[in-house]
């Protein structure tokens, strides 16, 4: 998968390897460089996405993900979204977060909820 983040999370993992502890999710990441998330974005694997956006956005805001290689997304992944929005959002009101890269189904998935301002024009 490439370069990962190195800092600790909960413990010993790194973030990508608390994120792979999910069946569900991958994740690849390295400071500068777009969130590469692979697989299902539910509500099992929400935490890790929630925790490597709290991680990352301290070194890169706004955020950059790539969500190319995500095969489903449900409301508790939009959540995560929004309260990371909501969390860090700027004063001037431009998006914290910018998908660089999206599948198809979570293109759709944005558009139907009015959340695709999030996708980078």
């Amino acid at each position: 998968m490439g370069k990962s983040s190195t800092r600790a999370y909960r413990g010993d993992m790194t973030c990508t390897e608390a994120a792979l502890s999910t069946r569900q999710l991958g994740l690849d990441w390295f400071p500068g460089s777009p969130m590469r998330v692979v697989g299902e974005l539910d509500i099992a694997s929400s935490p890790a996405l929630s925790a490597a956006i709290d991680e990352a956005v301290v070194w890169s805001c706004p955020l950059q993900l790539d969500l190319s290689a995500v095969s489903f997304i449900d409301a508790s992944a939009l959540r995560v979204l929004l309260a990371a929005e909501d969390k860090y959002g700027q004063a001037d009101g431009a998006p914290v977060l910018h998908i660089v890269r999206a599948s198809p189904i979570v293109e759709r998935v944005l558009g139907i909820v009015h959340m695709g301002y999030l996708l980078a024009s």
